[in-house]
């Protein structure tokens, strides 16, 4: 899990989740997290349903740790005995302050001059949305409770409220402690609505509909894993990625749910199997090794669905795209030991050349902006349909292979590679060109005063 500190971990997950925040920054020290374990649904208690492999307790607390927050207050009913070991195991993983409470009295006392952010115990609440109730600091000095809702008819129960300090009064205590969040509703309360949030995605590079799902039976949980292995699904992808990987990745995803697999060790994996694809193509064996990597292209996805959909994070998730690059580098240094010749080791060359400069400007790009250059705009988006990546790449090395031409295939890649790259240079310019123009009006004379004669025509 995410080991970051809380105020750097919250404001990666803020810039991730393309939430700006409304005002200073909280001091999130002072803040702290109240999750419930008060009610039953169907005999069992609602805090257990299992929901993206792991109980919806464990589910808020993680998401509470993602904002930064380093306390988290736990209000325990009767009957609650598993949700109180999985919220022990949270705050063990973690390295949260977990103070639980186990009447209205106690919960009173221990929130006292602190201000609490509240999910409802089954509530299957998008990252989104929760980031922006959060962020929203107005909201932190209320004179009254605020609850979060979705529509204007505030038709939709509780499930997210924000306590301001000295707001959660005795009597208002004693009713959230038996009823949860749904109490909050009949006191005199704030209201803000979140329906009118921004639903693209810019973790995902996609619009992907905002999930606000109360959870109160086993059917709901199977329910939500459903929406969260689909809402882990990322967008702007070559056209394997896209059209032949995700239901191969979403059955693996919802097989290792619930296993004590780790994405990290989805990930170890997928690097030693690469090396072996690598050793593969510089021995000859090059259909075992094309089809390792086949094989490899949907496993690669597997990691980072699953940390999406369990909220499993760890601070060397971003080593795994240095060990992609590794893997397919390789791949194309082996490719070139084997056929041992001088033409082999340019076109190696050009392959990775080029490949990492369309990287590194990519990096940049994104470092600059804050976005994603293949996902810039449409015709960034079509193009990276079709543009050359290690899957494509291998995907064309097919037809080559079958008809015995390998090193047509090699020479092809090479050149797929540099098209790549002088393509995206030239969207690479031309974005930079508008941040630029938007960004500075120093910038944008400089670039109208020093346009070429031939690109003034028609202005």
């Amino acid at each position: 899990m995410n080991s970051l500190s809380g105020d750097a971990l919250a404001d990666a997950t803020f810039a991730e989740a393309g939430v700006a925040m409304a005002g200073p920054a909280p001091h999130r020290g002072e803040i702290v997290g109240l999750v419930f374990a008060v009610s039953h649904a169907e005999g069992a208690p609602v805090s257990s349903l299992q929901t993206g492999g792991i109980p919806i307790i464990s589910r808020q607390i993680r998401q509470l740790h993602a904002l930064g927050l380093t306390r988290v207050v736990l209000a325990l009913g009767t009957g609650q005995a598993g949700a109180l070991d999985h919220a022990r195991q949270e705050a063990a993983r973690d390295q949260l302050e977990l103070t639980v409470t186990d009447s209205a009295e106690k919960l009173t006392e221990t929130l006292a001059g602190r201000m609490a952010l509240a999910i409802d115990e089954g509530l299957l609440v998008d990252e989104r949305m929760l980031l922006a109730f959060f962020a929203d600091t107005s909201l932190h000095s209320a004179p009254r409770p605020v609850l979060a809702t979705r529509d204007e008819a505030k038709t939709q129960s509780a499930g997210l409220a924000i306590f301001p300090a000295g707001t959660l009064t005795r009597t208002l205590s004693s009713g959230v402690f038996a009823k949860g969040l749904e109490a909050v509703s009949a006191s005199a309360v704030q209201h803000h609505d979140l329906s009118g949030l921004d639903d693209y995605a810019p973790a995902r590079r996609r619009h992907l509909p905002m999930v606000w799902l109360p959870l109160r039976s086993a059917a709901d949980g199977h329910a939500g894993t459903a929406v969260l292995i689909e809402s882990a699904q990322k967008g702007c992808l070559d056209w394997p990625a896209r059209f032949f990987h995700p239901p191969i990745e979403n059955l693996l995803t919802r097989l290792l749910l619930p296993t004590p697999i780790t994405p990290n060790m989805v990930s170890v994996f997928v690097f030693l199997l690469g090396l072996y694809a690598a050793w593969c193509f510089a021995t000859g064996a090059w259909p075992l090794a094309l089809a390792l990597i086949i094989v490899i292209g949907p496993l690669d996805g597997l990691d980072g669905k699953l940390a999406r959909s369990r909220l499993d994070f760890s601070p060397y998730g971003d080593l795994e795209h240095v060990a992609d690059k590794v893997v397919e580098y390789a791949c194309y240094l082996c490719m070139a030991a084997w056929l041992s010749a001088g033409w082999a080791w340019a076109s190696c060359a050009l392959i990775v050349l080029f490949a990492l400069a369309e990287a590194v400007q990519g990096e940049f790009y994104r470092r600059v902006t804050g976005g994603q250059l293949d996902d810039a705009g449409t015709i960034e988006r079509r193009f990276r349909l079709v543009s050359g990546r290690r899957n494509t790449f291998m995907w064309t090395l097919i037809p080559f292979v079958v008809l015995d031409a390998w090193e047509a295939g090699f020479v092809m890649i090479a050149i797929y590679s540099v098209v790549t790259f002088f393509f995206m240079q030239w969207r690479f310019i031309t974005r930079l060109g508008q941040v630029a123009r938007e960004a500075s009006p120093i910038m944008a004379e400089n670039l109208r005063r020093t346009d070429y004669a031939f690109m003034k025509k028609g202005k």
